[in-house]
Parts: structure tokens; sequence; C-alpha cells
């Protein structure tokens, strides 16, 4: 195994432990450290902080002086049909395959294995499910999309899929959030839709995800929507799609990260709800934001309702001891899995 695989499962198992600690002090106390570690920052540390890095990543908090056993930069990885960023992993059957069974223990049975092969590797997050529509035979990425044609079979394996990663202690990633049903032009297109055709045909998945699922992060699509009246907005600068939808009529209290430099204006993106860019802060940064925060055109507030989305997940409750007003106390690292790491399976076969 190389070094820098054993680095990164260190990592995972000194934050299982960190979890594990912090869990036995109560809700409160989540959100007093949240408030406090905000508090040390500045504005120019807050900005820095919802950038990636180096590529596909979250920066540990930038603060020297953290009074925590553990600030991990956290570690993603590529899904697709399995593990993409390491060297060896199990190449499942496509999204295509799975939505064939009409199988949900089938889901489970995928999601388990993603999980499993995404902690081995070292890893604290995997960016998948996808979970867009066949719309046409040409769609570059149908073969990792598990909805099919139909939003109600979307809407019943995506669950599964993601609660059997996040059982395995890593996180889920319900993308490419909306319509990103092609790669022809795909960071350009505009594509044009009414709304109730968006919430009885694309949105049932990601909703699945949200609510049944509870998926730690969702990522944000390359193309702009222009839904029924509503002006065209690229999606990670969609309040309707973000806040109005995501956060406010589906409860979703993860974070929204960008599809990579998926963004084309770091203020729109800010307001909207976009919460991480990706690869590496390029659009929302010091450049763009921090003058405009400073004078008070956007609210700094803002910044530190992203970064605390990111902190709770440092410092997640036991599911023994309750929930906090704002973290699921269901994302720590499950009990079982605190003890020992379970040895890498092989993929069901479907």
């Amino acid at each position: 195994m190389k070094s820098v695989d054993l680095f990164r499962i260190s990592q995972i198992g000194i934050l299982a432990c960190t979890l594990n600690v912090y869990g036995q002090k109560g809700p409160n106390n989540v959100e007093q450290r949240v408030d406090n570690i905000l508090s040390q920052m500045t504005l120019d540390e807050k900005i820095s902080y919802i950038g990636g890095t180096p590529f596909f990543d979250v920066k540990p908090i930038p603060l020297p002086n953290l009074q925590a056993p553990l600030n991990p930069q956290i570690f993603q990885t590529d899904a697709g049909l399995g593990v993409r960023n390491s060297p060896a992993s199990v190449r499942y059957p496509s999204g295509l395959v799975l939505a064939a069974t009409f199988n949900r223990a089938r889901a489970t049975d995928a999601g388990a294995g993603l999980g499993r092969d995404t902690r081995a590797r070292g890893f604290f997050s995997i960016l998948g499910p996808g979970m867009d529509f066949y719309r046409t035979p040409y769609g570059g990425r149908n073969f990792e999309y598990m909805t099919g044609e139909d939003p109600y079979l979307g809407s019943q394996l995506i669950p599964k899929v993601v609660e059997a990663i996040q059982e395995q202690g890593v996180w889920a990633c319900a993308k490419h959030y909306v319509c990103n049903d092609q790669e022809v032009n795909r960071t350009n297109i505009n594509e044009i839709i009414d709304e109730r055709t968006l919430r009885e045909i694309y949105l049932p998945p990601f909703e699945a995800a949200v609510k049944e699922g509870h998926a730690a992060t969702i990522m944000g699509a390359y193309n702009f929507l222009q839904i029924g009246n509503l002006l065209s907005a690229q999606c990670n600068e969609s309040s309707f799609l973000l806040t109005e939808v995501l956060k406010n009529e589906w409860g979703f209290t993860g974070f929204v990260m960008s599809d990579y430099d998926a963004i084309h204006t770091g203020v729109n993106a800010y307001l909207a709800g976009c919460d991480l860019d990706l690869p590496n802060g390029q659009f929302m940064n010091s450049t763009t934001l921090e003058a405009l925060i400073e004078n008070r055109t956007l609210p700094e507030s803002i910044l530190d309702d992203k970064g605390a989305e990111s902190f709770v997940r440092l410092f997640r409750l036991d599911s023994s001891t309750g929930s906090s007003s704002i973290v699921r106390s269901r994302w720590t690292i499950p009990r079982a899995n605190r003890r020992r790491w379970i040895p890498h399976a092989k993929g069901s076969c479907f």
C-alpha cells in the first residue's frame, strides 16, 4: 500500500476517535465550538476555506492554534463505477445496470461496496451517486446515473445507495443537481423547463436522496436552467434550486459544492447558496468577495453559514446522545466501525 494511502487511512482512524470523544458532549457544545472557530478566523481565512484543495478536497480549518486533536484535510474521491482516485478499486456495474434491476436490495449492495472501497482507500467522501436522467442516448454520463428514465425508480434506488455508502462511515454526494443530462456544451447550455416538469420529473431522485437517504453533500451541475418565468441561472448560482428548494423546502443541512469550475460568477454563487467552490476557489475568493463583504454589500453571515456547514462535520454528535439543530446526528462514524476497519470486500454481482 502506498504511503499516501496509509496516511489517509490513519487520519480517518484518528478522526473516528475524535468524533467519538466529541460525541460525548451535548448539542450546544457543537454549536459553541463552531461559533468559537468562526470568531477566531479572519475574513480572508473564512473566504479561503470555501475553496477546495488541491483538486477534490476540503481544506483543513485554517487556524494554527485550533484546540482539537485532529484538523484533517477531507480527502474526497471521484466516483462513477467505483473509487476512481486510487490505483486499484472494484469496478462495479454501471448505474444503468443497477437501474435495470428495479431492486432496492441491489442498490443497498452497490452502496455498501462503494462505501467500503472509499474508506479502505483512505477517503472521507465519495463524489457519487449520480442521479440525472437518460434524456438522450448520447448523454456522456449515462453510464453512472442510477435513475434511468423514471423519477419514481430513481427515488426508490438512490436513497438505498446513499444510506449504504454512509453506513460505512464516509459521505455520499448527490450529483449533478440538476438536469445535467448531456455533456456537449455542458458548461454553457441553457435548459428551459417549467417548474411542474422540474418538480415531477427531474427533482424527485434528489429530493429522496436528501429526505430519505440524508445525503451529506450535494454537487451542483454545469448547465444553466431557465425555470418557468425565472431568469436563467447557472445551477450553482440558482437561489431557487439551492436555497428555496434544497435548503428551505427539503431541509438539507449539509453543504453544496460546485462541479469543477462550474461557477461563472462568484458573487451569484455566494448569494445563491453554494458553499464550496471546487476545485480551488477560482470564483468565490478574496478577489471577488472580500471588498464586497467589507463594505457590507454582501452579508458576512452568509460566509459564516458556509463555514459552519463544513465545521460541524468534524464535531459530530454520537447518535446515542441526541441531535443538534444544525447537524444530523446519524453522520457520526458508526459505532461498530470505530473499533476496526472492515476488510475490503468484493462487490456484489447484479
